[in-house]
């Protein structure tokens, strides 16, 4: 997460460039060797998949690397990262049965033996189990997604440049098994290391789990604060992908009766979420938010929705994703 793809400036270099990257990409994922070479920055690129909308060519490009991977000529490493990167990208396109396929053909140790022993740094692993854990709990395994957060928060170190990345993600895990009192205060930790590290998608991520704590304890006025902040954060990190902030916001529109604008944040989270390949809705609150929705103002939702769209599509040309702080 916080590798070399982690600023939003280096994120907007790749995309700025991103024909050549594809085309050199082309070139290594079916030739052995050459994947055996550039693994570790296929890794790196993990987050840059999802934060900038390339989901697509980057699930399309990881499955050709499996497919020269199960051909054989490349290392049990690279194997090993293939599938660990494969899955993540499919759990975050909310491809769950291809998600859990992958995320469940090497435990930690497996992972730990093949890849681990050779990182240089020792906050790589460290990082690779956090964003295996968020791919898990993204793609619905929050069991597995557990498992992978203690692993990355056993292999922090102290001073680690990666402390708030794992202590957000260990936050999110912690809430989804029950835990709200530990994970509340992992996420209010998390937020003032993000602050202290300029890690904006941690501050992201713990804005995230507070707002479903707001959410499920019915605090609309403090679920939207959380979700502003969550918003700003992730556009600081260099993320355009605002489909699950923006549906997230629409949530709490919905449980606070502002049905108009419930609409309009679905319809704008739909719109991106499709555009990008993807899987929607992505939250499960989200079926019966719609439905209340409708039965409650249906007239008042439409032309939120149908508003909505447009301002989405509009945005998507314009490149223009701010537009929709607060909505």
């Amino acid at each position: 997460m916080h590798s070399t793809m982690s600023s939003a400036r280096d994120l907007a270099r790749v995309d700025n460039d991103v024909s050549t990257v594809l085309a050199f990409l082309e070139s290594v994922v079916s030739d052995p060797a050459r994947l055996d070479t550039h693994i570790d920055l296929i890794e790196q690129l993990g987050p840059y998949w999802y934060l900038c909308r390339r989901l697509a060519a980057g699930i399309r490009l990881l499955r050709i690397a499996s497919e020269t991977c199960s051909r054989g000529g490349c290392s049990a490493r690279t194997s090993a990262m293939v599938t660990a990167c494969l899955s993540a990208a499919s759990a975050f396109s909310q491809q769950t049965a291809e998600a859990h396929r992958h995320l469940t053909a090497l435990s930690p140790d497996d992972l730990d033996a093949a890849i681990v022993v050779d990182d240089q740094d020792p906050d790589v692993g460290c990082r690779r189990f956090a964003f295996l854990a968020l791919a898990s709990w993204t793609g619905d395994d929050h069991a597995l997604a557990g498992i992978f957060a203690q692993r990355a928060w056993d292999a922090l170190v102290t001073g680690s440049r990666e402390a708030a990345i794992v202590t957000a993600t260990k936050a999110l895990c912690e809430l989804t098994a029950g835990n709200v009192a530990e994970g509340t205060h992992h996420a209010h930790t998390a937020l003032a290391l993000g602050a202290e590290l300029g890690d904006p998608l941690a501050i992201h991520l713990a804005a995230v789990m507070l707002g479903i704590r707001a959410l499920l304890n019915g605090d609309t006025r403090m679920g939207l604060r959380w979700n502003d902040q969550a918003f700003h954060a992730y556009l600081d990190a260099g993320g355009v992908q605002i489909c699950d902030t923006v549906e997230q916001r629409g949530n709490h529109l919905a449980a606070a009766g502002e049905v108009n604008r419930a609409g309009r944040a679905f319809a704008v989270a739909r719109t991106y979420a499709l555009d990008a390949g993807m899987e929607w809705p992505r939250h499960p609150f989200t079926h019966d938010a719609i439905r209340r929705c409708r039965d409650d103002e249906n007239t008042a939702f439409d032309q939120g929705w149908r508003a909505g769209t447009a301002d989405a599509r509009d945005a998507l040309v314009m490149g223009d994703h701010e537009r929709f702080a607060g909505m």
